[in-house]
């Protein structure tokens, strides 16, 4: 994100997605006689706009990838369970893994 002022106190503030490669402006004129307070109080809330946002993908960028590692994992579960059945510590280990999961039902 980039914040440019001139001299005739025109403020210009560029931002560019790098996951999306997605810019996007905007400029603002001084019309109304804008302090240099009002304009860093402005550019603040941008900037804060942005960390927000860019959070909010992350975090739904990981839940994503969560949700698809569970379901991997209950597809391959069966097959894990079939190999490691047949000795004392499997039956263990199986056991515990069942009472992890919450989508999972004991027979």
């Amino acid at each position: 994100m980039t914040f440019e002022i001139n001299a005739d106190g025109i403020v210009s503030v560029h931002a560019k997605d790098l996951e999306t490669e997605k810019e996007q402006s905007i400029e603002v004129t001084a019309s109304s006689g804008l302090t240099r307070e009002e304009i860093s109080h402005m550019m603040e809330g941008a900037r804060d706009y942005m960390v927000e946002r860019r959070s909010t993908e992350e975090f739904e960028a990981a839940r994503q990838e969560a949700e698809r590692v569970s379901a991997e994992i209950e597809r391959l579960f069966p097959q894990v369970e079939q190999i490691v059945a047949s000795s004392d510590f499997g039956r263990d280990a199986i056991e515990k893994a069942r009472g992890m999961s919450p989508r999972r039902e004991q027979p």
